[in-house]
């Protein structure tokens, strides 16, 4: 059942439409809720699935800060946490990613300050109510949380309208408070599916030799044939290598395709390069370098391929 529920969220995943500024609505003592953000198809999914595939739920804050991908894709608002109902959290402030509605140059920087309520509906300042994913990169700045499900951003305060319309105020929702302290941590309580404190692909948190080569998979000596193009909203490129050596793993392929960071690599040089791999036999496969730091070298430098079979002699 568990894995049922978790292939069900993967391939919502992949129908998510982003619509910024749709609206849906849950009645609870005759009080509208609007749920700005994340729409899904209702029909592959019920609520406690998404509370199912969520890595994380929070209560926090839109501090107002947001980063936009160079391409324009998505737009990381920064939240700080208030309350931590599923998952656990070391930092002081979240990225969360939200799909803007199709594709413009933006700035990729981080640290503009919203002013106004923009389109993507959220205010600076307000608490929402978050059911997240929580995705992890080598090539990532920091981890990026991604909203699941129709109710993926709730917020603590409404703007109601009364009578004609013409009389609007804002008061907290009773609702996000029912949510927040009995709904969802009685769900979260009873949820026997897979527990799985994020999605993404494994990256040694290390720039040290000592850590890189026992922990990595695999351990080739390449030589770079073409760069095969950049891909900047996941701060990467990605090369065709030709194996020259298997000093640990091995595979039966002659050519393989490596993502490092941008530009990181030349065309003709020959690397050390301490991988992750990923991907299946028989499906699109390729390797991430397996650290941030500390997982290519030149194949000259003799003093690092020294130490790494020092240390691989000692792991035998």
């Amino acid at each position: 059942m568990a894995g049922k529920i978790i292939k069900k969220c993967l391939a919502v995943l992949l129908l998510v439409v982003i619509a910024l500024l749709s609206v849906s609505s849950v009645e609870k003592e005759d009080e509208q809720i609007v749920m700005v953000g994340v729409v899904v198809d209702r029909v592959s999914t019920t609520f406690e699935e998404e509370i199912a595939c969520s890595t994380h739920i929070v209560s926090a804050v839109f501090t107002g800060e947001v980063m936009y991908s160079p391409s324009g894709f998505y737009t990381a608002l920064f939240f700080r946490p208030v309350e931590v109902i599923k998952g656990r959290l070391e930092e002081d402030t979240i990225a969360v990613y939200i799909v803007n509605e199709g594709f413009y140059e933006l700035p990729a920087v981080r640290g503009t300050v919203i002013k106004e309520n923009l389109s993507h509906g959220y205010r600076a300042d307000q608490e929402y109510l978050l059911i997240l994913e929580k995705h992890s990169l080598v090539f990532y700045d920091f981890d990026r949380y991604v909203p699941i499900g129709g109710n993926a951003l709730i917020p603590k305060i409404l703007t109601k309208r009364y009578g004609d319309e013409t009389e609007i105020k804002t008061e907290e929702s009773s609702a996000f408070r029912y949510y927040v302290e009995e709904l969802i941590p009685e769900l979260v309580k009873n949820d026997t599916s897979e527990k799985i404190d994020h999605k993404g692909v494994d990256f040694i948190k290390s720039d040290s030799l000592n850590d890189i080569v026992p922990q990595s998979d695999y351990i080739f000596r390449v030589t770079v044939l073409d760069k095969k193009g950049d891909y900047p909203d996941a701060n990467n490129s990605g090369y065709n290598c030709r194996v020259d050596e298997q000093i640990k793993g091995s595979t039966t392929e002659t050519i393989i395709d490596v993502h490092a960071f941008p530009d990181s690599l030349q065309v003709g040089e020959q690397y050390l390069m301490f991988l992750t791999l990923v991907g299946d036999e028989g499906r699109s496969r390729m390797f991430n370098i397996s650290s941030k730091n500390g997982s290519v070298y030149l194949a000259s430098d003799t003093a690092v391929r020294e130490k790494v079979d020092r240390i691989l002699s000692q792991e035998n």
